[in-house]
């Protein structure tokens, strides 16, 4: 810039000298100044008409000559638009890529913007939900995915988790749809061809299904003859060295019955979204029977077992669901509670949700273990879980039951101190309010 300003100083400084010199010569000075003045006025004239043509013309070749802080300026200006062309060109090479990698994505991408207008979509999308490109772009998203499931997830903005519909293009495929922060304005809209892992689910869930249906006879049977061998053994008709097998085999017979129906509820609960009866369930009634049956479940193990509810909730949903998620929860805190231990039921209904809370003073989880004890069959300690009788699917049903319902399950667990296991249930499936707090009633410290 220095010497483009020195450059100018020697320019106008030389053309005016000489114009000085001729007047001085000649007479006139101020007549020959007056000249090397408009003469440098037509010149930077020029200069600027020469250089607007230029930029005008937009083209990739070198500026006109110029001279003093023209020639800098026309340098610098053609600099930065080689720069920019470049960066243009790369932007575009990576706008070009990105798209290719996109398209070549097996999973259908489609760009919106924060009004949920289509603005680019790739092959699989248009394959998957039969966009059309780009005919569609500027279309709302729902005028194309019309299915009520979607729209009622879109509405209530869970885009932490995906939905399965049906695939617009082919009603009998399936595809999983979400909706990600993409960035400023913009969301994606991620959707996925399901359709084989649902069949092999529904094969599975079916085989399961069937299998447990066809044991349940043959459980049944083998049963019923070792309650009449247990009978006969309290009769002291049976040989004293045949009495500990038949006990052992009742204990398994009993075992592989509650797996058989596990079994059969867990299936049941995966092949429906929602509940499969909505009624009104009395909390207090069924927390009451609950403990009972933990009371029975403790025996002679004598664990303190204490229940505490908000008197006056009912709620809508299916007994026989809430029933299982409540009793094996309870039934897992007896199980895996040392003797005389403490167990607290507690069920609770605030501004935002309503909570059933089983703690109990049992050996505890490492945390590692945590994300995996909803999964079936899944065990942290195989030894300990066989000999306490669990089947490993317990918590796998109360999962699912919580997901008709939109519920979550939050574990807390250290080793030594306990477990502490809550299901949180949304407020609206409340439909008679609890009583205050204040107002709640405990049975406290309930030896079985």
């Amino acid at each position: 810039m220095r010497r483009a300003c020195l450059a100018e100083l020697r320019i106008v400084g030389g053309l005016f000298a000489a114009a000085a010199a001729a007047g001085y010569f000649t007479g006139g000075v101020l007549w020959w100044l007056a000249g090397a003045g408009v003469l440098y006025a037509a010149l930077n004239a020029r200069n600027a008409a020469r250089q607007l043509r230029w930029f005008d013309d937009g083209r990739d070749g070198p500026p006109p000559d110029a001279f003093g802080l023209w020639a800098e300026v026309l340098r610098r200006l053609y600099q930065e638009r080689r720069e920019a062309r470049e960066a243009a060109r790369e932007a575009a090479a990576h706008v070009e890529q990105y798209e290719r990698s996109v398209q070549a994505l097996p999973d259908g991408v489609v760009i919106l913007d924060a009004d949920l207008h289509i603005r680019w979509s790739n092959a699989a999308a248009q394959r998957l939900i039969g966009l059309q490109d780009p005919e569609d772009r500027g279309q709302h998203i729902d005028n194309l995915l019309r299915h009520p499931e979607f729209m009622d997830y879109r509405r209530r903005g869970e885009l932490d988790r995906f939905v399965q519909i049906p695939a617009p293009s082919a009603p009998d495929n399936v595809v999983m749809v979400g909706l990600v922060p993409f960035s400023a304005g913009q969301l994606l809209l991620v959707c996925r061809d399901v359709t084989e892992r649902v069949r092999i689910d529904r094969v599975r869930r079916d085989f399961l299904s069937n299998v447990s249906h066809e044991l349940r006879t043959p459980i049944t049977v083998l049963g019923g003859y070792l309650e009449m061998l247990r009978d006969a053994a309290a009769a002291d008709e049976l040989p004293v060295r045949w009495r500990r097998p038949v006990d052992a085999m009742h204990d398994q017979t009993i075992r592989m019955r509650r797996l058989v129906e596990n079994l059969l509820l867990l299936s049941r609960m995966e092949s429906l979204g929602h509940p499969d009866a909505r009624e009104e369930i009395d909390i207090d009634f069924l927390a009451a029977q609950v403990r009972e049956e933990s009371r029975v479940l403790s025996g002679e193990r004598d664990h303190r077992i204490e229940l505490e509810v908000q008197p006056g909730t009912r709620v809508s949903g299916s007994v026989s669901e809430f029933r299982a998620m409540f009793s094996n929860l309870v039934r897992n805190a007896v199980q895996y509670t040392p003797a005389g231990g403490l167990i607290r039921i507690e069920w609770r209904v605030d501004d935002d949700a309503a909570w059933f809370v089983v703690t109990d003073e049992g050996e505890g989880i490492e945390s590692e273990h945590w994300s995996r004890l909803t999964e079936r069959f899944y065990r942290v300690d195989k030894g300990r879980s066989r000999e306490a009788g669990g089947t490993g699917l317990g918590l796998a049903i109360v999962k699912h039951a919580l997901m008709h319902y939109d519920g979550d399950l939050e574990i807390e667990s250290e080793p030594g101190c306990g477990s502490r296991f809550a299901c949180r249930f949304p407020r609206d499936i409340v439909i008679h309010p609890p009583a205050s707090p204040s107002g709640g009633h405990a049975a406290g410290a309930d030896a079985a």
